[in-house]
């Protein structure tokens, strides 16, 4: 399994998931409020159990925390719902009879190919295109699995490199982790 980012759907009546600690289980370092965007790291901790994630803690920097789900599993999957999933694309685009989910992009976006090395970029006011549920960076969590990109003269322009046809799109988490914060986003969370 690889690494996915996340929104959390779990609307609790204190409006938010306790983030612990993935060194102590029993401290508290943060919270994910209803509705916030993080990475769920699946090569570590136990899955559905002790499940580490990296998050914008109240600080405003990103770290990696733990949410402890071994008294309630249920609610897994409604704090673990894949953020850029076909649940909350904006639109698809079919190419070569593959359908790609979009989202759009708020501000210029960083595209990095999956080796890492700098592609290129995605602009304001355009599209990234995703197939399925497109994991998250392995070495850099704050990065979307992309395919396509749309680019202001309207071509879809694939993107590729190190002998894959995809790459991964800075979501900027440096400027927040919500839907009205966020480079890469979706209207639908």
């Amino acid at each position: 399994m690889a690494n996915e980012i996340c929104i959390n759907k779990y609307n609790t009546t204190n409006g938010y998931v306790t983030v612990n600690d993935p060194n102590n289980f029993t401290k508290e370092i943060g919270k994910i409020y209803y509705n916030e965007v993080f990475t769920y790291l699946a090569d570590n901790g136990g899955e559905r159990y002790y499940n580490w994630i990296y998050f914008k803690n109240s600080s405003g920097t990103m770290t990696t925390g733990c949410i402890v789900t071994s008294d309630a599993p249920d609610f897994w999957n409604d704090i673990f719902t894949s953020a850029y999933g076909p649940d909350y694309k904006h639109g698809t685009l079919s190419i070569d009879g593959r359908t790609y989910n979009s989202f759009p992009v708020r501000r210029t976006a960083n595209i990095y190919t999956a080796g890492g090395t700098y592609w290129g970029s995605v602009a304001a006011g355009q599209y990234v295109y995703c197939y399925g549920y497109p994991a998250a960076g392995s070495n850099n969590p704050g990065l979307l699995q992309v395919h396509y990109v749309r680019a202001t003269n309207g071509n879809y322009e694939q993107v590729s490199g190190n002998g894959v046809d995809y790459g991964f799109v800075d979501i900027g988490f440096a400027y927040g982790s919500g839907k009205t914060t966020l480079s890469v986003y979706s209207n639908n969370w």
